[in-house]
């Protein structure tokens, strides 16, 4: 964010003591392995990427009040949908900070809202405005790359700027950096970087909200009914079986019993 809010303001340098400061402020109080997710190493990763992208063939958006579209959050609303019940759970179950109030909780309607954050919007030099995303991978290629040409968050976030300033953008710019822990052989991918871009059309977007709406639908009623019918298509995946599969596999009366055993650790990633 630093880094591309000097750029956005044209300011000759990057202050690397606030990148420092934040790269500090991230790490602190988390455990890191000592010699891969390092601050050193971050800070490293990103004195490389300023230098090589120091001369960006485009400008940053501002908006009206001349703030950078840099880390941008958004929210809004995306549809009604009409519940008008009682439900068979308490107000402390759903709503946030009414964790006393355990009467049954009445919903006329609940909002779909979409709400995230925008790493970047620039304007192009054929006067088309493109979001940018940033992906760190250990893992990249052809596929990898070509697998975000259907990403839900990329065609969402072209959505969430045509919502927020009536301007569809040409696409989204996935901006990859990529590297790899060294084995005990020293083999290990250097710092990498690249870019991709993913151009959508209108009727894309379109199927996203009407996809969005259609699952948001779908969770209600499955907690008005309070059953949510399994879905095993990502119990298991390239790196194995996921942690959660003998769960799935447990009978239901058992699975609270399970979730709450030693099984399940805190997760460094």
């Amino acid at each position: 964010e630093e880094i591309y809010r000097a750029w956005a303001a044209k300011l000759p340098e990057v202050d690397w003591s606030k990148v420092i400061s934040h790269i500090n402020e991230e790490f602190s109080g988390v455990p890191f392995e000592t010699d891969w997710r390092t601050p050193e190493r971050a800070l490293d990763t990103l004195f490389k990427y300023a230098t090589l992208y120091a001369n960006e063939p485009y400008s940053i958006l501002h908006d009206a009040g001349g703030d950078p579209f840099v880390e941008k959050p958004f929210s809004y609303t995306l549809c009604a949908i009409p519940v008008d019940k009682t439900l068979n759970l308490t107000t402390a179950q759903l709503v946030k900070n009414e964790s006393d109030n355990h009467e049954l909780l009445r919903v006329g309607n609940v909002y779909a809202n979409w709400t995230g954050v925008i790493d970047l919007v620039f304007r192009s030099k054929d006067d088309h405005l493109w979001p940018v995303d940033h992906k760190t991978t250990s893992i990249a290629g052809p596929a990898y790359y070509k697998s975000f040409a259907l990403s839900g968050q990329f065609i969402g976030y072209c959505a969430a700027i045509q919502h927020l300033l009536g301007e569809k953008p040409a696409g989204l710019l996935g901006n990859f950096i990529v590297g790899r822990k060294a084995s005990a052989k020293g083999k290990g991918v250097p710092l990498e970087f690249t870019r991709e871009g993913y151009v959508y059309e209108q009727w894309q977007l379109d199927k996203w909200r009407y996809d969005v709406v259609n699952h948001a639908e779908k969770f209600i009623h499955d907690l008005i009914t309070g059953y949510f019918p399994a879905n095993h298509t990502s119990c298991q995946n390239k790196y194995g079986l996921r942690k959660y599969f003998a769960t799935c596999q447990a009978h239901p009366a058992d699975r609270l019993q399970h979730l709450m055993s030693d099984a399940y650790v805190y997760n460094v990633w």
